[in-house]
């Protein structure tokens, strides 16, 4: 799930290499339609992604995160709850985040870790 992209080229570059790696994109909106695809994906099997740092001001709401209050985002609790899943929060360098989203909607969750993926031993 993401925005689409400002400048139609770079969407349209983006779509492509999604496409290549067999990975769906759902464009974010306003309406319940976004729910509505989101829930079809997963009732179809796929794992769903989206980036949850950004806090705007019409979808955020408060919640203590070590001891202090911070914004988050409410619509990944709101989906998790409407489609019957749960979230699995996940980290990983932006290098990796294509190849690690294409190998979890193509079969079963595995955890990757990033850092022993580049050669770092942990």
């Amino acid at each position: 799930m993401g925005q689409p992209e400002l400048d139609p080229n770079v969407q349209e570059m983006r779509l492509k290499l999604r496409a290549r790696l067999g990975v769906e994109s759902i464009d974010i909106g306003s309406s319940m339609g976004t729910a509505f695809k989101v829930r079809a994906a997963v009732d179809r099997g796929r794992a769903v992604a989206l980036l949850v740092d950004r806090a705007y001001p019409e979808d955020r709401v408060f919640v203590p995160f070590f001891g202090r209050p911070t914004p988050f985002l409410r619509s990944p609790a709101l989906l998790a709850r409407f489609c019957g899943c749960p979230i699995l929060p996940a980290n990983s360098p932006p290098i990796l985040a294509a190849a690690i989203i294409s190998a979890r909607t193509r079969s079963a969750w595995r955890t990757v870790s990033p850092m022993s993926a580049v050669g770092v031993k942990i």
